[in-house]
């Protein structure tokens, strides 16, 4: 079987690889255009994506985050794969390499980007005084090998040649040269000895053993950079300048490298895969005819047809040209530069062969348009062709046949829209022809939502024979399109979240999906079938007038001198008013923008006289200015003051008004079916670990919703109790649940209807899918190695069910990571004093150190372990620890209807500090006209000390304060409950007074 590729309108730089396989010749070959079509796509919202999370065994695509390190230079190596190729005992990647290193900002953008490459293997050299070819690499002189090499004869040929020029036409240095392919990844050096072998010598460390086999020395030809045509006027005569890249006489052009598992690699070979480093080298003989400034110099009639100036190239890198396996299996590189038509893919049977051909076209904007597949077989003679139309497409379709633009209300604005933003690689419709007739079809159509482009509507063609007369997707007008009558509605995009990702999606039979992005709209982490989200709350604003005061410095008038900004809502006045103070005259010049006021306010009793008196004449206290809504300054350029010789010194007070937008009730519509909170971003008051996630959330966690009143809701969250995380479900009802475990961490919070399905998910972000959890609470999780690649696959209770292995067998394994927790820490308070007798206990903090616990599985898992510890210890090791203090019981009876302090005031003069208990209404349980009787005490605890006095007030008015009626004592000062003095444990207080007896 043999396939060919057409390309056509491409010029660029292509890799093609060519795969033979022992003496029958065997070749397949591969162009990557596809490469050039993805580089050429605009970035666009999620909404454009597809919202099904795979599983990580086919979404490997997430993979950009854990960077495996060149050990030669130290930088990334970042690699986005794009084929592999795969022999029997062997395969090599097609890859995207980035260069960590930094750009230069006058770096030449590549045919892949600023700082990309295509795949990898190649040699680079580091050139040491002269490179090696210029003396000629086969003249070499290694004097190490003669066994008189440390005698002054030989050395003084070293440091001093030209005296001893036996070697002057030797290069003393070195070039360096760094490999990069398969194992290899190193620098070297290498040389020819006197019997004429190559001897290479490896300076880099703990690499894999490798050594030149051969190199070639020769002429690169030269290349044609430009040219162009320049016309003299006055002699009426065109020239052609032309500027070559003209290659050193000599210069490396192959290296032959073999590895120790005799794998055979060739670097160069021909201009097309070696890069040249060029220097600019201008015709000597042109400085003595043309100045710096092209003038000429004296008299001649050298034109500058005459002078041949040049840049001067030297092979600097040679990328992979083939790869030969001990079994003589190959694969060729040929990079290519122009047009590229026909790749063609030959697979040979053991009898016969087959020849199958597929085409490519492109549209001028390099988006692949149609694929062409057919078979050179006289049993089979059909075609299947699959056709693209794009928005570019459509509107230069639209373009052609009708005049006059689209209108902005018509909901074909869409289209022109979009391509004035550039989205022209959206496809709109795809249809796929087997011998002519159209057997299937898929069409899409977009709407707009808020600033993004998005889809709408999804149709397939429905039908079971071949159509010849199905009709194409097009606009008819700006107001109508048209679509083949029998594609009927696949899906609708009802509505999308704030990043442009699809929040809602009904399937052809009405089905309604709510989907929730997480990770700042990057990942779906619900997706709930039968569902539908629609809850919309629309801030609401009302206009007021607001006032801005400015204070005026009488003591320092300069220091009045500022500029204020502020926003009106809407158009309307602002109004100047000039206070100043009783008992001064105060003056102020401004401006409100760029229109000046004078304002005046006398209220001084004291005749003042000149300017005072001009100014009265002349201003008054308040300026109005009428201006638009929008952002305003208001600036006091200068001040004026005097006050009357009774007054006392006060500052001044200018303000001004204006309208401004207070925030009121939203208006809200719609209900909501689904919430989902993983507490990723949330951060309230997080743990170091979640379920299957980096946070979870500890204490109470209220869930509000407003839901449909018709429909039955559920609740179910993750909590990790004695060890584990336990799954818990209840009913949600009312719109409203709280949820509150304690101590203990919850995570993983979803609401959802009963008759309902959902799936959450949760993600390591650039690398893939964390974990999936069905409506049931049980969960399958994913872990991957350091090259983002998966490893295994557990089920709910942690168990492997799937694992990986990408080692090659005897192939030593690479220990796994080991993670180490976190320290936390937690303040106990120790439970075991008496309370009976007024014990309370002391509180104190249970710390775990960092990297007592260890998991090769996550660094959320070791801090789980540190976790289960600080819960199992924490309390014990305070019960050991912590001090159990001495208190007075006292119970305060508070008949009164409101709320109430008591407070002590304790310590020396000059630090006296105050304890405040709050004192809430007793409950009453009696009527006997006895306060103790009749009311049930507020128990407080007070420390043992002495007390400089007690008060009561009521929360509202602290200054309305009183004395309780206190049991031990007829004064509510010099209260002394230290053990000494007050060996009791209890005491009474009552507010409002009570007949205690003495």
């Amino acid at each position: 079987m043999k396939n060919s590729f057409k390309y056509h309108n491409l010029n660029q730089y292509c890799t093609v690889l060519t795969y033979t396989s022992g003496p029958t010749e065997r070749k397949i070959r591969y162009l990557f255009m596809f490469l050039f079509t993805f580089l050429f796509q605009p970035i666009f919202s999620q909404s454009m994506l597809k919202y099904d999370t795979p599983s990580p065994g086919v979404g490997s695509l997430l993979r950009v985050q854990s960077l495996p390190v060149d050990l030669h230079s130290g930088r990334a190596n970042i690699a986005i794969p794009l084929y592999s190729i795969a022999l029997k005992n062997y395969s090599y990647d097609i890859q995207l390499l980035y260069n960590s290193e930094g750009n230069k900002v006058d770096l030449p953008v590549g045919n892949v980007g600023l700082g990309w490459s295509i795949t990898g293997g190649q040699i680079y050299r580091v050139a040491n005084g002269m490179i090696d070819e210029v003396y000629t690499f086969n003249e070499y002189m290694d004097r190490t090998a003669n066994t008189n090499w440390d005698q002054e004869s030989n050395l003084n040929k070293y440091y001093n040649p030209f005296i001893y020029n036996e070697d002057y036409l030797h290069e003393p240095d070195l070039d360096e040269f760094i490999i990069n392919i398969g194992k290899i990844n190193a620098s070297f050096f290498m040389y020819k000895d006197k019997e004429g072998e190559i001897q290479t010598r490896i300076s880099s460390q703990n690499n894999s053993y490798f050594k030149v086999k051969d190199v070639k020395v020769g002429k690169i030809p030269d290349v044609l950079l430009a040219e162009t045509e320049w016309t003299n006027a006055h002699l009426n005569k065109t020239y052609h300048p032309k500027l070559y890249i003209e290659s050193r006489p000599v210069l490396i052009t192959e290296i032959t490298i073999v590895d120790s598992e005799g794998l055979t690699y060739i670097f160069g070979g021909d201009i097309n895969s070696i890069d040249l480093s060029c220097a600019y080298s201008k015709d000597p003989d042109y400085d003595s005819h043309y100045s710096v400034y092209g003038d000429q110099i004296g008299s001649h009639s050298m034109i500058w047809d005459s002078f041949h100036s040049s840049l001067l190239a030297t092979a600097s890198t040679w990328h992979i040209k083939k790869i030969i396996l001990p079994n003589q299996e190959n694969l060729t590189f040929n990079y290519d530069k122009g047009n590229v038509n026909i790749v063609e893919r030959f697979l040979y049977t053991d009898h016969d062969s087959i020849h199958e051909t597929e085409e490519y076209e492109y549209n001028k904007y390099r988006l692949l348009t149609c694929t062409r597949k057919y078979i050179n077989n006289p049993n089979d003679n059909s075609m299947l062709e699959a056709r693209t139309k794009y928005i570019s497409d459509l509107m230069e379709e639209y373009d052609s046949v009708t005049s006059g633009s689209i209108s902005s209300g018509s909901p074909l604005k869409v289209y022109d829209t979009m391509r004035a933003q550039g989205l022209l690689s959206y496809p709109v419709e795809t249809v796929v022809k087997r011998n002519g007739k159209v057997t299937s079809a898929e069409v899409m159509t977009y709407k707009l939502s808020d600033q993004f482009a998005v889809q709408d509507k999804q149709y397939k063609l429905e039908n079971d024979v071949p159509l010849s007369d199905y009709s194409s997707f097009k606009l008819l007008n700006s107001a109508q399109y048209s679509m083949d009558n029998r594609c009927a509605l696949e899906m609708e995009y009802l509505d999308y979240d704030s990043y442009g990702n699809p929040a809602n999606i009904a399937d052809k039979a009405g089905v309604k999906t709510a989907y929730i992005w997480g990770y700042k709209g990057l990942y779906p982490v619900a997706k709930v079938v039968n569902a539908r989200n629609t809850f919309k709350s629309v801030p609401q604003y009302r206009d007021e007038r607001t006032t801005k005061y400015v204070n005026l410095k009488y003591s320092s008038l300069s220091a009045n001198v500022k500029s204020y900004n502020f926003y009106t809502s809407k158009a309307g006045d602002v109004e100047i008013v000039l206070a100043g103070a009783l008992g001064f005259n105060w003056y102020v010049s401004g401006h409100l923008d760029n229109k000046a006021f004078n304002l005046v306010q006398m209220r001084s009793s004291d005749n003042m006289g000149k300017p005072w008196t001009d100014y009265q004449n002349a201003y008054t206290y308040s300026a109005t200015f009428y201006v638009s809504a929008g952002y305003h300054t208001f600036s006091i350029l200068s001040t004026d003051a005097c006050k009357e010789s009774s007054a006392n010194v006060y500052d001044g007070d200018i303000h001004f008004s204006y309208w401004t937008r207070k925030s009121i009730a939203p208006e809200t519509s719609g209900t909501d079916d689904v919430f989902y909170e993983n507490f990723e971003t949330t951060h309230l008051r997080p743990a170091s670990f979640g379920y299957h996630s980096n946070n979870s959330c500890i204490g109470p966690y209220t869930v509000s919703l407003v839901t449909n009143p018709e429909r039955k809701y559920v609740i179910d969250y993750q909590v990790f109790k004695n060890g584990k995380w336990e799954y818990m479900k209840h009913d949600f009802v009312n719109g409203r649940d709280s949820i509150n475990e304690g101590v203990y961490p919850i995570d993983d919070v979803r609401v959802y209807p009963k008759d309902a399905s959902i799936t959450t998910y949760g993600y390591y972000p650039l690398i893939g899918l964390r974990s999936a959890t069905n409506e049931r609470g049980v969960t399958e999780s994913y872990r991957y190695d350091d090259f983002s690649r998966l490893v295994s696959v557990m089920d709910n209770d942690m168990n492997v069910v799937k694992e990986y292995d990408y080692f090659y067998q005897n192939q030593s394994v690479e220990p796994e990571l080991t993670y180490y927790n976190e320290q936390i820490r937690e303040t106990f308070t120790r439970n075991t004093c008496d309370a009976s007798l007024g014990e309370m206990g002391e509180s104190i903090d249970y710390v775990v150190p960092a990297k007592k616990y260890s998991s090769t599985l996550s660094q959320e898992d070791a801090n789980q372990k540190a976790y289960i510890d600080l819960r199992n210890n924490g309390q014990q090791y305070a019960n050991e620890h912590a001090e159990c203090n001495s208190n007075i019981i006292v119970s305060v009876y508070n008949p009164m209807e409101q709320d109430y302090y008591l407070t002590f005031d304790w310590g020396v003069q000059g630090s006296i500090v105050t304890d405040y208990y709050e004192i809430p209404p007793s409950r009453k349980i009696a009527d006997t006209g006895d306060v103790l009787k009749d009311y049930e005490p507020i128990k407080v605890y007070v420390p043992r000390r002495f007390y400089r006095d007690t008060r009561v007030a009521p929360q509202d008015d602290h200054w309305a304060y009183e004395e309780p009626s206190i049991k031990s004592t007829p004064y509510a000062f010099d209260i002394n409950y230290n053990i000494e003095y007050y060996t009791g444990h209890e005491d009474t207080y009552v507010i409002g007074g009570y007949p205690f007896a003495y």
